[in-house]
């Protein structure tokens, strides 16, 4: 087993022995097994993007403590945090099944997303496949999101903490396109599009606040 560790605001590819493609995003921590007969990521925290290799015989299951989402095809998402697991599927399907409830598997085909818990599997609509995989090539575009959940998520890829109150955001979207790669960047162009304004703390610290 090959362990990997990314650290806050990196993101790493990772070509593997069978010939698929792993990106593994911003503070992730990853293990994967390869044998004859199986191909294991096991997705201990954060993100990771594979696009997989066709190989009947050696099924590629990512696998979180909520669950697993084995690939029937070749393209898909999987993030693990405090709410469970979230997979995002891009191309072709996958099979995902919740840890205590073994027959309560689901099948998510292109565009479709679920949050595995131990307990089950929980629908949240469709998504655009091209615009939730491009954190891969290090951007963020949103359409008309609440700008909290936006900062917050562009916040994962800063070292530094980033503080705001949701609620004193309540109400505000955004649109746009975001570089991850430079996540003060991205934050100052959310703040510039919902009316807030930032300031920085001497530890650098970032304070997101309404104008």
């Amino acid at each position: 087993m090959v362990a990997y560790q990314t650290a806050k605001g990196q993101v790493k590819t990772v070509a593997l022995e069978d010939g698929s493609n792993l990106v593994i995003d911003t503070d992730a921590v990853v293990a994967v097994e390869m044998t004859r007969s199986k191909r294991i990521v096991e997705l201990a925290r954060g993100q990771v993007f594979v696009s997989v290799a066709k190989a009947p015989d050696r099924p590629f299951v990512i696998r979180t403590v909520d669950g697993t989402a084995t690939a029937l095809g070749t393209a898909y998402s999987v993030r693990r945090d405090d709410a469970g697991t979230r997979v995002m599927v891009t191309e072709s399907h996958v099979r995902i099944c919740p840890s205590d409830l073994p027959d309560a598997c689901r099948t998510l085909g292109p565009g479709e997303q679920a949050r595995i818990t131990p307990a089950g599997v929980i629908g949240l609509g469709r998504i655009d496949p091209a615009r939730a995989s491009l954190w891969t090539s290090g951007w963020l575009e949103v359409d008309d999101r609440p700008v909290d959940e936006v900062l917050s998520e562009i916040a994962r890829y800063r070292k530094h903490p980033v503080r705001f109150d949701p609620g004193q955001l309540r109400g505000r979207n955004v649109t746009g396109s975001y570089p991850l790669s430079e996540p003060d960047r991205a934050l100052s162009g959310v703040a510039d599009a919902a009316g807030l304004t930032i300031r920085y703390q001497p530890d650098d610290t970032l304070v997101i606040e309404p104008r």
